[in-house]
C-alpha cells in the first residue's frame, strides 16, 4: 500500500515537472514566433514607461500587454535599481549568459568598462526579464551583457533617445558583437 502511494506521488511530481517544462518551451516558441529577429540581433528590448514601483509596473496595461503578447509567466523576474524606467528584455539564444551590471557616473567618467560594475542580475537567455533602471533621460545606470552560446557578445544600456523619445539603439555593431532589436509597441501610450 505504501509503495502504491509513493509511486503515485512520484508519478504526479513527474507530470507536474513535464507540464512546467512544456509551458516554458511553448512560451519560448511564442516569443520567437512573434519577434521578427534580424540576422545579428542578440536581444530584443521594449520600453514600457515610468513606474514608481514593481507593483505599479505589474498593475499597468503595458505589463499586461507585453506579458500576454510574449507568453510571459507571472514569475518573470523584475531587476530593479533605485530608478523607475521599465524595459522588457528578451534574449534570442536560450543558452546565452545574461548579466545586468550597475553603472555609476564615476565609472563612465573614468572610462571603466561597463561590465566591471556591480552585478545586479545573472541568468540564462531562456528567461526574459523586466528591468527598472535609469537615473535620468540622459544617464543610463545599467549595462546588459549577453554572451551567446557561440561567443557573440552584446553590451547595451537601455535608454530613450532625447531626439524622438524612442529606444536608443547602438549606432553600429562591431565585428563579433550582436545587435539590439527594438520591440516597443509605440502605439501603446
Amino acid at each position: 500500500m505504501n509503495k502504491s502511494i509513493t509511486t503515485l506521488l512520484l508519478l504526479a511530481a513527474l507530470l507536474c515537472l513535464a507540464a512546467c517544462s512544456s509551458k516554458t518551451i511553448a512560451a519560448r516558441k511564442l516569443q520567437h514566433s512573434v519577434i521578427a529577429w534580424n540576422a545579428g540581433d542578440q536581444l530584443a528590448v521594449a520600453r514600457l514607461g515610468y513606474f514608481q514601483s514593481e507593483q505599479q509596473l505589474k498593475a499597468s496595461r503595458h505589463y499586461a500587454h507585453y506579458t500576454g503578447k510574449y507568453g510571459l509567466a507571472v514569475s518573470t523576474p523584475v531587476v530593479k535599481t533605485e530608478c523607475d524606467e521599465a524595459f522588457l528584455v528578451i534574449v534570442r539564444d536560450p543558452k546565452a549568459r545574461v548579466t545586468v551590471h550597475k553603472l555609476t557616473f564615476d565609472m563612465v567618467a573614468g572610462g571603466e568598462p561597463p561590465a566591471t560594475g556591480e552585478v545586479l542580475y545573472q541568468g540564462e537567455g531562456s528567461t526574459p526579464f523586466f528591468l527598472m533602471c535609469n537615473i535620468s533621460d540622459v544617464y543610463p545606470n545599467t549595462c546588459l551583457r549577453v554572451v551567446s552560446s557561440t561567443g557573440i557578445v552584446t553590451e547595451y544600456s537601455p535608454r530613450i533617445s532625447l531626439r524622438d523619445g524612442e529606444l536608443q539603439l547602438p549606432d553600429s555593431t562591431a565585428e563579433g558583437h550582436g545587435s539590439v532589436l527594438d520591440i516597443t509597441d509605440y502605439w501603446l501610450k
